[in-house]
């Protein structure tokens, strides 16, 4: 199946997405698509598409992802220009090109960390269905050290964290590492059904680690009843595992306020 590169900018090049909630959003409108991505970023201006569609749907494709955007973008969202993947040399090209940029375009957060990237759905720091990735399916020679080596990173970088050290970051790092990982609002004050699964997944785990109750509703700021409701869903052990890659690459990479996504400066 050819593989398209889609770009959506504007001409004026201001904001698309701003800030971290807004951002997820647009990734939860992408992900509920369930297109066959190989490769995304949303950086701040614009952003970049790698999937897999036959010439006569990638137009309606397209399309369908600037509807939903245009409607939560905060400035002009022009259509998509649209190429054709040419060869396996082009893809591989591409792979480095759509994780570094927010190298390229100087956004202020680490690589590894920014939510608007691929990175996150490719080591498994994110687990979104619909935002799962077709990469190794189209490029099967690509190593994972290959692309952590694009952002600076070994592959001990995205090792999950164990039962212990888990435990050690706290109740409040769990819970943010849960609502990125499930692309939740930060701070998952509302009755969605991600920010009660970002809320359930942040219960089970800090339970697991062996988490007093109280230090867990203290940082969900829930009540002692949604503690006890709290049971195991489907898919849950994968987002668990998620949270934990998370936690492990923020550790690897210096201390990053989850509210916002941007590293703290000088807490490394």
């Amino acid at each position: 199946m050819p593989l398209w590169h889609l770009t959506f900018s504007s001409d004026e090049r201001f904001p698309h997405f701003p800030g971290e909630a807004r951002r997820r959003c647009a990734l939860r409108r992408l992900a509920r698509m369930n297109l066959d991505l190989a490769l995304f970023c949303l950086v701040e201006t614009h952003s970049h598409l790698v999937n897999l569609a036959e010439q006569i749907r990638v137009g309606r494709q397209a399309q369908a992802v600037w509807s939903a955007w245009r409607r939560i973008a905060v400035s002009q969202l022009d259509p998509a220009f649209r190429r054709r993947v040419r060869d396996r040399s082009h893809l591989q090209w591409l792979v480095r090109y759509v994780v570094t940029q927010p190298i390229k375009h100087r956004v202020k957060a680490h690589p590894a960390l920014w939510s608007g990237s691929c990175f996150q759905d490719y080591i498994g720091a994110r687990y979104v269905p619909g935002l799962a990735l077709r990469v190794a399916e189209v490029l099967p020679e690509l190593e994972q050290r290959t692309v952590l080596g694009y952002v600076g990173l070994t592959p001990a970088a995205v090792r999950p964290l164990g039962d212990a050290d888990v435990r050690a970051v706290g109740a409040r790092r769990i819970v943010d590492a849960a609502a990125f990982a499930v692309a939740a609002d930060p701070g998952l004050r509302g009755l969605d059904a991600t920010s009660v699964s970002a809320r359930r997944v942040a219960i089970l785990l800090g339970r697991g680690v062996g988490l007093a109750n109280q230090e867990i509703r203290w940082a969900l700021g829930t009540s002692k009843r949604t503690l006890q409701r709290a049971r195991f869903e489907a898919g849950d052990e994968e987002r668990m595992r998620a949270v934990r890659i998370r936690l492990a690459l923020e550790h690897a990479v210096g201390t990053v306020d989850p509210r916002t996504g941007l590293e703290v400066a000088g807490k490394r």
